[in-house]
């Protein structure tokens, strides 16, 4: 049988795949499948990115949760995120005025705009800024300042180095909040206590499971992290306007996955991860 694997965790059977597109830019090989039951699949360079089906598990948290530590966000800044679904969700918020969407290769936003009718949505959204170029280059240039900046695309400390923490800071407001996924597995210990040394000696940092499906170990470790006083690994109501609305009516919840009702439930740290990561179990009986 011969599948797709993405780094080894993740295969599906060609023999249910249709091909949409195929094309080969400077960066990527890119290949979009349709399954019958998942969707749209994105492959680039042989390693699935994104399953459509499975898009709300990792790019709900990815957002929401940052904002729910925001009363009234109104600008974004969006590091990669060349699916579109991080900005739709972040679109969702009818106080943001400005998502700045930083992505370098224009022909894979080209392709993910004819494949995915989301992203012809969010691309005609007037509130969206689109540049395409190198984001860790851009943001050391960029004077703004931001109320979310969220990474959707590398390992920043695997990729960039400690500096960049510092470099995200900057575009931060004084209530700004970054949202970032660590891109390894939740028992490669060295790599994430060195992230969490990193961020808990500078900033307030808050601390999410994620599943994201199309990676090795399926669940990683959120952080959330920078200024605002608020952030707090304990918060159980939303602090966000709109959110309160999505809980008490939560008909009104556009989101598939993510519900501000239980709080407690993205922010919830296992003991095996509390052991692993800072070497001790919680004294806490609620932990």
């Amino acid at each position: 049988m011969v599948r797709i694997k993405e780094r080894g965790n993740v295969s599906i059977e060609l023999s249910e795949l249709t091909v949409l597109t195929r094309l080969t830019t400077k960066q990527h090989r890119v290949v979009v499948y349709r399954h019958p039951h998942l969707g749209r699949v994105l492959v680039l360079n042989g390693e699935i990115q994104h399953v459509e089906a499975w898009a709300p598990l990792y790019h709900e948290p990815l957002v929401h949760l940052p904002v729910a530590y925001i009363e009234k966000p109104r600008s974004a800044l969006l590091i990669g995120g060349g699916s579109f679904f991080a900005a739709r969700e972040l679109l969702r918020y009818r106080t943001i005025e400005r998502v700045t969407m930083v992505d370098y290769d224009p022909r894979l936003l080209d392709v993910m705009t004819r494949v995915y009718a989301h992203a012809v949505e969010v691309r005609n959204d007037p509130r969206l800024e689109l540049r395409t170029v190198d984001a860790f280059s851009a943001i050391t240039r960029m004077a703004e300042r931001f109320d979310l900046v969220i990474n959707d695309s590398v390992d920043l400390f695997r990729t960039q180095g400690p500096g960049v923490f510092s470099k995200m800071a900057r575009l931060l407001g004084p209530k700004g909040v970054c949202s970032d996924l660590v891109y390894r597995h939740i028992f490669e210990d060295r790599f994430l206590r060195r992230t969490i040394c990193l961020l808990t000696s500078k900033f307030h940092t808050v601390m999410a499971l994620v599943c994201v499906p199309e990676y090795p170990g399926i669940l990683h470790l959120l952080t959330l992290w920078g200024w605002n006083s608020r952030l707090n690994q304990k918060l159980r109501r939303t602090l966000n306007r709109e959110q309160r609305e999505w809980a008490s009516v939560p008909e009104s919840n556009p989101c598939e996955y993510f519900d501000p009702r239980f709080l407690n439930y993205y922010l919830y740290l296992p003991r095996h991860l509390r052991r692993r990561v800072f070497g001790v179990l919680p004294t806490s009986r609620h932990a």
